[in-house]
């Protein structure tokens, strides 16, 4: 008994001393004794009680020194459920940074997971048409690995209204496809750019629309052309009205000159009833000198535009602002 006290007394002095040199050692920033440490914590080696966070801290330290198998170690406890739960995206992270720093145990990892959420995305694919809700769980679970393109997909499920009752949940639509876009996924770039122009789930927002459209048209999506187009006009559009309704401000301010110019301007750009007044300006010599040929010539042309004045309405208006 006494030789058995002996030896475990000895075994202990051992343990305490090798403990002692590795905590030193990680001191003095040794990635390899954090991961012993971490290791020893993990699985209660060398009659060390089992401390999970212990461990986990350790790991990160060794990983901070750069330690491959240390990132490795993270990721396949970010993958499995030892820490309680699952969080694939973290764990593929991990097993990324060990690739970088040469564990080949990593890289395999790396490997396996991205084949498998490409697996899943295609699973998906394949069952969409007829089984669109089924799909978008697989759709679901290849985004929640990390698969942006799956993104991309959910987006379209949350906007057809799938699993919300038909009902479609445009915030979240967009929110899917502008994750899948800040991921670099192309095929994110046109539905994003829908959701900008539209406002659908977020504010309409001139600029960042025209921006990926562009940027669409410059990876050959065809289908952004018409939207550019469209979104070009509504600004025209509005761009008109203002200017338009600001040339009548002008009129009835008396600032003729000012007025004269701006439906010029907008003459150019073939708004019937701003050439309308701008016959109107010539006929009565309104910040500019009377030029009655002219004049019939403006109405004459707002007429092929489109605009019909019957019994003088519109001049008799125009006569009252100018008064």
């Amino acid at each position: 008994a006494e030789a058995e006290n002996a030896e475990g007394e000895k075994k202990k002095r051992s343990i305490e001393a090798a403990l002692s040199a590795l905590e030193l050692a990680a001191t003095n920033g040794c990635a390899e004794a954090y991961l012993c440490l971490a290791d020893i914590a993990h699985y209660g080696k060398w009659d060390v009680p089992r401390d999970m966070q212990r461990a986990l801290k350790l790991y990160v330290k060794a990983a901070e020194l750069s330690s491959g198998e240390a990132y490795r170690v993270l990721g396949e406890l970010h993958l499995g459920d030892e820490l309680g739960k699952q969080n694939i995206p973290l764990a593929l992270r991990f097993f990324e940074e060990g690739e970088a720093l040469g564990s080949e145990a990593a890289s395999r990892r790396v490997a396996e997971l991205k084949a498998q959420r490409e697996e899943i995305y295609y699973q998906g694919v394949a069952k969409e048409k007829l089984d669109p809700e089924g799909a978008m769980r697989y759709f679901a679970i290849s985004a929640s690995m990390g698969y942006a393109l799956a993104d991309v997909k959910l987006g379209d499920c949350y906007l057809r209204g799938i699993a919300t009752r038909g009902i479609p949940d445009r915030r979240a639509a967009y929110l899917r496809y502008k994750k899948a876009y800040e991921a670099g996924v192309d095929a994110a770039v046109y539905p994003l750019a829908l959701c900008y122009s539209r406002g659908v789930g977020v504010n309409f927002h001139y600029r960042r629309a025209v921006k990926l459209l562009r940027r669409g048209l410059a990876l050959g999506e065809a289908r952004c052309r018409a939207e550019l187009d469209k979104l070009m006009q509504r600004r025209l559009k509005k761009s008109i009205r203002s200017m338009h309704s600001q040339a009548v401000s002008l009129l009835y301010q008396h600032k003729h000159d000012e007025a004269f110019r701006l439906l010029t301007a907008l003459a150019k750009m073939n708004e019937a009833v701003a050439v309308y007044y701008l016959g109107a300006c010539y006929e009565f010599g309104i910040g500019t000198s009377i030029d009655r040929p002219l004049a019939y010539a403006m109405y004459h042309r707002a007429s092929e535009l489109g605009f019909v004045d019957e019994r003088s309405k519109r001049k008799s208006v125009f006569l009252k602002l100018v008064k």
